[in-house]
């Protein structure tokens, strides 16, 4: 009945503001778990809310005076994507018609519809901002309530969830797991620790483009980063590290060779500090292990448990022996759903954890090519858009080390994320350069930073 009531609630203010609507929408995205259902209604809460908020945007568009145009790239792009997907479904395969076009709505609405949402319902710079903070907020208030958990190894928030939400697994399991030099394993408050874990790294990643030189901005990054290696991913862990570097890599030469033998010479240190402590010493391996991920012998002498290298080469030649006769467009949207919902997690391939081998499986070689070119296709243009503008950024930062991460352990429910701050950041460079009040074409990229979530 409390999730009954919050949907409606949700509905009620999305007749008087699409705009707040959305916003609370994205922050329920991280807040509540996606198991979470709406009584009465055969969707989870977000699914439903997605639904309603698209309905109630197509009927503004149709019966409003002033028609809503999208300023950026993205929504060719994704319709583009969409429409590819669907054409999928008329390929004759073994799996139902009927699961297959499940499947597909499940795609669109997990990764695609909240982020078409926000290209509609965010009209100008204030709200490009007001959304900003609000996303921002929650993460940070998510992040350090996930350090709390780590601290007491409790998470009652998704304990009263999984009670409320009537889950028969166990939705804190994770906690008790011992990685390394980690103590358990958090998840704050999301279904498990990948889920937060690339949740923080889409938010981590944009913060290190955006440059903020901020106390706030600061301490948000030390949190997220904290949560980065809490969740004990060592994907995710990796991907942020790599982050790092390419952020590193833009500061000029000569204060990059200072900040590098400074650091070489406090890592020397460290290092030898940290040795002479087992404790200290554990951590500096958990660490390493997470860098030299393709050596199984630093995993296994610290107890590390997950996913190998060879474990990875396995599973790519079980996603090929999985597809069988029709490489090129696999077995069908919603196929591996079908599966672990019959028979469990697979002997092979598990949970499918990379996103080469679930597009694989259920799109084919055709469809995983696919994409790498919607992937690619979204990075390029969003380059182009920067330079149009005379903005610098350099978007590497934000989508190398996603596309690390996507490889490695999969989306896990925060692609759709990862679209909502791109669009967001291309709708404020739109909108400040259309502003009477700015000129923007002197404005630089760290000033736009500062404003936009600073």
């Amino acid at each position: 009945m409390l999730f009954l009531i919050l949907f409606a609630g949700v509905l009620c203010v999305a007749f008087y503001s699409l705009f707040a609507a959305t916003c609370l929408t994205l922050v329920i995205r991280i807040l509540i778990p996606s198991f979470v259902r709406v009584p009465g209604i055969s969707l989870s809460l977000n699914a439903a809310l997605c639904f309603s908020l698209l309905s109630l945007l197509l009927l503004r568009e149709l019966i409003g005076r002033k028609k809503t145009k999208d300023k950026t790239f993205f929504y060719p792009l994704v319709m583009g994507w969409v429409f590819f997907l669907l054409c999928l479904l008329f390929i004759p395969r073994d799996l139902p018609l009927a699961l297959q076009f499940s499947g597909w709505m499940k795609n669109t609405y997990t990764d695609l519809l909240l982020p078409v949402i926000v290209c509609f319902s965010v009209r100008n710079a204030w709200q490009v901002k007001r959304l900003c903070a609000i996303l921002f907020g929650t993460v940070f208030i998510a992040g350090v309530y996930g350090i709390f958990t780590y601290v007491i190894k409790l998470n009652p928030y998704m304990i009263v969830m999984g009670l409320l939400a009537n889950e028969p697994v166990s939705v804190t399991g994770m906690m008790s797991e011992v990685r390394g030099a980690l103590e358990g394993r958090i998840q704050s408050t999301l279904s498990h620790p990948l889920v937060w874990g690339q949740i923080v790294n889409v938010f981590f990643c944009f913060l290190l483009l955006m440059r903020c030189k901020r106390k706030l901005y600061l301490l948000l990054l030390a949190v997220l980063f904290l949560n980065l290696f809490l969740c004990g991913s060592r994907s995710v862990l990796l991907s942020g590290l790599m982050a790092i570097g390419l952020s590193v890599w833009q500061i000029p030469f000569k204060k990059l060779f200072a900040y590098a033998l400074s650091g070489l010479v406090g890592l020397v240190v460290i290092l030898n500090v940290a040795r002479q402590n087992d404790e200290l010493a554990l951590y500096v391996d958990t660490v390493e292990a997470t860098l030299f991920f393709w050596n199984q012998e630093k995993s296994d002498d610290i107890g590390v448990k997950g996913s190998s290298v060879s474990l990875r080469k396995d599973q790519l030649s079980g996603a090929f022996q999985l597809v069988g006769d029709c490489p090129l467009t696999g077995l069908g949207q919603g196929w591996i759903h079908n599966y672990q919902v019959t028979k469990g997690l697979h002997p092979v391939m598990l949970g499918f954890e990379s996103v080469a081998y679930s597009k694989l499986v259920e799109i084919g070689m055709l469809g995983f090519v696919m994409w790498l070119a919607f992937y690619f296709r979204l990075y390029h243009k969003t380059v182009l858009f920067m330079k149009r503008h005379k903005v610098k950024y350099d978007v590497k930062i934000y989508f190398f080390p996603y596309f690390v991460s996507l490889l490695m352990t999969d989306s896990f429910e925060s692609f759709y994320l990862f679209l909502v701050l791109i669009i967001l950041l291309c709708k404020y460079v739109v909108f400040e350069e259309s502003s009477d009040t700015v000129s923007y074409t002197h404005l630089r990229a760290h000033e736009t930073s500062a404003h936009l979530v600073c």
